[in-house]
């Protein structure tokens, strides 16, 4: 079961006027493009070379689907999709791609994922500053506090 590490830290919450004690995921450093080239070559028995071009017509034919409007499947993990982002007109006239402000790519995680995440993936609260729940257990060997991840509400993660 993989472990993926929340830290708590206490913010001022500008809306609610009053302190409250955030809980926030420990993002680890980004994998690079030529290192996960790297694992998949290794895991896969398919040399780099071939991994990476044929990863590179992947990426080519990605981004020129993307870029006709189409939605893109990438297996179990999700979707990707063009979202726009329009100022609201009073006349059809005055919409249209002049009203576009914004285009971006987003990712739809696919329910398998998603359930992969909420069944496999335990959540470990490190450097906690003030404990929130008293169901949590303490790990002695380790001072971290364990939370779970097994539960309906998810891990939160996006």
């Amino acid at each position: 079961m993989a472990t993926i590490s929340v830290s708590t830290r206490t913010a001022n919450v500008a809306f609610l006027g009053e302190e409250k004690v955030l809980t926030s995921v420990e993002r680890l450093p980004n994998i690079l493009w030529e290192q996960l080239l790297e694992y998949a070559s290794n895991n896969s028995g398919i040399s780099k070379s071939m991994m990476s071009a044929a990863v590179y017509a992947l990426e080519n034919e990605i981004q020129q689907w993307i870029f006709n409007g189409h939605g893109i499947q990438l297996g179990n993990l999700g979707y990707l999709y063009i979202s726009t982002s329009a100022k609201a007109k009073d006349t059809v006239d005055e919409a249209g791609a002049e009203a576009v402000y914004r285009l971006s790519v987003k990712f739809r995680q696919s329910s398998k994922l998603r359930n992969l995440l909420n069944t496999n993936v335990s959540l470990q609260t490190i450097g906690a500053t003030t404990s929130t729940s008293t169901d949590d257990t303490t790990n002695p060997d380790s001072g971290n506090t364990n939370t779970g991840g097994s539960t309906d509400e998810g891990v939160g993660i996006e």
